[in-house]
């Protein structure tokens, strides 16, 4: 969401600390109370954002063309073209959620609503992680199919990478900004990622034996995740500050 689409209808700066629009929910003060209202809060923009991706019907389509891709790699024999795929699956849901609100000024909805800046980033979040886990799965056959599992742990890091990338930049930034630096960053880690491997692999080897560089990517994925998850509620937190 741009940086210009925080304020609230009333034109004051939002309380970060309190809500949205200034307007946090007055429901049960102890623990189990606020818990209950963060996850009715997560569910109700995870509502929202599934009514605004249904005004994009072709988006729905694009997991159709992932058998295609999966085809191209069994013929080619190295896993690449599904893990592109499954990039592009997450990017086309991220910037349409962002078009979609900067064209309906969607910012007015959320600043009329009681929800918190913490739930509206946890909803965006979990959105991240279901296409990552999605596009994921999708690699796994292929992988299978190929034989390319190294092929498969690299492309699991760029799938968490730019869904994780795509969070905070597509929540604070203006849409068509945050495309050009989310490209920026994921050719950055995925060009040294693809590029720095052939280089590395024989000292690597030599160091690291399997199953440790599967653990090591493993890790790296809910690394990447929750460092996004972090940097998303500082940064958004801050807006209009």
């Amino acid at each position: 969401m741009s940086a210009t689409m925080m304020g609230t209808t009333t034109g004051t700066a939002p309380d970060s600390s309190r809500g949205i629009g200034a307007t946090a929910a007055t429901g049960q003060a102890g623990p189990e109370g606020s818990g209950e209202t963060a996850l009715a809060g997560v569910g109700a923009v995870l509502r929202l954002d599934l009514i605004v991706l249904r005004r994009r019907g072709p988006l729905l389509l694009l997991p159709l063309a992932l058998a295609p891709f999966i085809a191209m790699d069994v013929l080619a024999g190295r896993l690449q073209t599904t893990v592109m795929a499954g990039v592009a699956l997450g990017l086309c849901a991220q910037y349409a959620q962002g078009a979609v609100e900067s064209a309906h000024h969607m910012e007015r909805l959320y600043g009329a609503l009681p929800l918190r800046r913490s739930e509206l980033v946890g909803a965006r979040w979990v959105e991240g992680v279901a296409l990552a886990l999605l596009s994921g799965l999708v690699c796994v056959p292929a992988a299978a199919l190929t034989g390319d599992w190294g092929g498969l742990m690299a492309g699991l890091l760029v799938i968490c990478l730019s869904a994780a990338l795509g969070l905070p930049l597509f929540l604070c930034l203006a849409p068509e900004r945050a495309l050009w630096v989310w490209g920026l960053c994921l050719g950055a880690g995925a060009g040294a990622l693809y590029g720095g491997t052939p280089l590395l692999a024989g000292p690597v080897a030599e160091v690291l034996r399997e199953p440790v560089p599967a653990v090591l990517a493993a890790l790296a994925c809910p690394a990447l995740l929750g460092a996004s998850l972090v940097v998303a509620l500082r940064w958004y937190g801050r807006q209009d500050h």
